[in-house]
C-alpha cells in the first residue's frame, strides 16, 4: 500500500468517525451508530487480511483489529 492510499484511508476513517459523532450528538443516533460501526468494520477488515497474509504478525493484527472490533457485538442490541 503506498502512502497516498494510506492517507486516503486515514482521512476516510477520520471523516466517518467525526461525522458519526456529530450525528450522535445532533439527534440522529441511527445514522451516527451506522457510521461508527462501519468505521469499526472498515478497521477490522485490514487486520484480518494482515493476519491471513502474514501469520507471524498476529500480534500486530490483534493490536490493529481488537479495539475496533469491541463495539461490533453491541450493534445487535
Amino acid at each position: 500500500m503506498n502512502l497516498a492510499s494510506q492517507v486516503f484511508a486515514l482521512l476516510a476513517a477520520l471523516t466517518h468517525l467525526v461525522t458519526g459523532a456529530v450525528a450522535l450528538r445532533s439527534g440522529e443516533p441511527t445514522a451516527g451508530r451506522t457510521l461508527i460501526l462501519y468505521l469499526c468494520a472498515f478497521l477490522v477488515a485490514p487486520a484480518l487480511a494482515l493476519a491471513a497474509s502474514f501469520p507471524r504478525l498476529w500480534r500486530g493484527a490483534l493490536g490493529q483489529g481488537l479495539p475496533p472490533a469491541l463495539p461490533l457485538p453491541t450493534a445487535a442490541r
